[in-house]
């Protein structure tokens, strides 16, 4: 085996491994029904769907079988780019979902303290 190719699937390899247990913990542990909690499972899938690709990906890519591999890289690509869109809406919603709890804060409780520094600061 060539030394880079045979690093490639064994990193794979090993980052699959630990997604899946990732993956299985997640699933085991009790979880609040919310859409941060959906989100983040579906992140999960496609993560588990790229390394799946990639390890495929470079195990065809060694055996010379480039019709299949070319299958692989499209579904890693897509499942990547699916992941970054589940991400950039995964962290949109905790931003607003963390923006309304702030609002709800202020508005509920109407005066503001301000409190003085336990320590002065200093001046440089």
């Amino acid at each position: 085996m060539r030394p880079s190719i045979y690093i490639n699937i064994s990193i794979g390899t090993c980052c699959l491994i630990f997604q899946l247990a990732l993956h299985l913990v997640y699933t085991l542990k009790k979880k609040i029904p919310n859409i941060d909690n959906k989100l983040y499972s579906r992140m999960l899938l496609f993560n588990t769907i790229t390394l799946i690709c990639f390890v495929s990906l470079c195990t065809f890519n060694y055996y010379n079988n480039k019709p299949i591999a070319t299958i692989f890289n499209k579904v890693a690509l897509f499942s990547t780019l699916s992941w970054a869109l589940l991400f950039a809406f995964y962290i949109f919603m905790v931003v607003v979902e963390k923006k309304t709890d702030i609002v709800k804060y202020v508005t509920k409780n109407e005066k503001k303290i301000i409190t003085k520094p336990s320590r002065p600061m200093r001046r440089f």
